[in-house]
């Protein structure tokens, strides 16, 4: 029975939240060793703002679980699960506790890991405190689920957008995203602006040209991978019906152009931040169109590897072949035109999105 439980809750909500654990664990594993979690975690131990924000992190956690959870309960496939309302209370806080120490795994981890770093540094107080907030979390859920239960199930549910009741096509993917995948958002964006930020640090210390910048767009373009996996999988189960219309090559590319600078616009803003002299107009112009164009062509290899499965070797060779050429200096915008040309290639087809 727990397994039909895993197979329920569990398991579709790391599939809706797979970008954000990849990330995560891309993170905490290759970027990162053991020494620096130890200097991490004691730091968060001896600063009362750090540990605030580790707090703060496990709440936004538990708030993207839960609205995920309860999104879940309105789907006519989960209504059968509304009778375990008829269970009583310690049977039903146990089946939740297993889903719950389930999707909070990683949370769990982490917790015992600050607990060991500070029974070691003899610092009790705040993993005290930090399972105190763990406790009351679980409370909250537990909460929150049993009141949903005990509500009658809604014979229709309706989603519709307090600011924007009817949105372009070019949005539609935003949307989605802002809607079920938050945690990936904020994941992607704060990765790719803190490495773009490092890379713009190093540079102002001199010692670099325009081409380390280069590679830095190169690489918080390929950070963005994830969501246009996720686009690539919206265009072609979300938006199937549209499959079926053709539609003018220049009406996609300004569709798809319209959605993919505004979910980079955060970057964008950085270069012109950084650039912000009148003599550095061209380079702004010249590095915010090769990042442009990066995640286009990215976005173009994505949808090839949705046709043919040997393209992930592609993506992986296109990152190292992009690297030579800004090594070698070949123009930023010359580079630039291989990757729209990717894109072009992608959606050509009049029955594609």
């Amino acid at each position: 029975m727990d397994d039909f439980y895993t197979k329920s809750f569990v398991i579709p909500f790391y599939k809706a939240f797979l970008g954000f654990f990849i990330l995560v664990i891309l993170i905490s594993t290759v970027f990162m060793e053991f020494k620096q979690h130890v200097l991490l975690a004691e730091r968060v131990l001896e600063n009362d703002q750090f540990f605030l924000g580790v707090l703060g992190a496990f709440l936004t956690f538990e708030i993207f679980q839960e609205r995920y959870q309860l999104n879940q309960m309105n789907d006519l496939r989960y209504r059968v699960f509304h009778s375990l309302a008829f269970f009583s209370i310690p049977k039903l806080l146990k089946i939740q506790l297993s889903i719950w120490t389930k999707t909070h795994a990683l949370l769990l981890i982490y917790a015992v890991f600050l607990s060991y770093i500070g029974l070691q540094s003899q610092s009790l107080l705040k993993p005290i405190l930090l399972w105190f907030f763990v406790l009351g979390v679980f409370s909250l859920d537990f909460s929150l689920f049993y009141f949903k239960l005990r509500r009658p199930f809604p014979d229709k549910v309706i989603s519709k957008a307090i600011l924007f009741p009817r949105i372009p096509f070019g949005f539609w993917f935003l949307k989605h995203l802002a809607t079920n995948r938050p945690m990936l958002i904020i994941a992607v964006k704060l990765v790719s602006l803190i490495l773009l930020n490092g890379f713009f640090f190093s540079y102002e210390s001199g010692g670099y040209d325009l081409r380390w910048i280069a590679f830095g767009l190169l690489c918080a373009a390929f950070i963005h991978f994830p969501v246009w996996l996720e686009k690539v999988r919206f265009d072609a189960e979300e938006l199937s019906y549209f499959l079926n219309l053709p539609r003018f090559l220049f009406l996609k590319i300004r569709h798809q152009l319209t959605s993919i600078v505004l979910f980079i616009l955060p970057e964008l803003i950085l270069i012109g931040i950084k650039f912000n002299g009148e003599e550095l107009g061209l380079i702004v112009l010249n590095l915010s169109f090769f990042f442009v164009s990066m995640n286009l062509g990215l976005l173009g290899l994505v949808v090839f590897q949705s046709q043919h499965i040997d393209w992930t070797k592609a993506i992986i060779g296109a990152f190292f072949l992009i690297f030579l050429m800004i090594l070698f200096s070949v123009p930023f915008y010359l580079i630039a035109f291989f990757g729209l040309a990717a894109f072009i290639l992608a959606v050509k087809n009049p029955y594609r999105i």
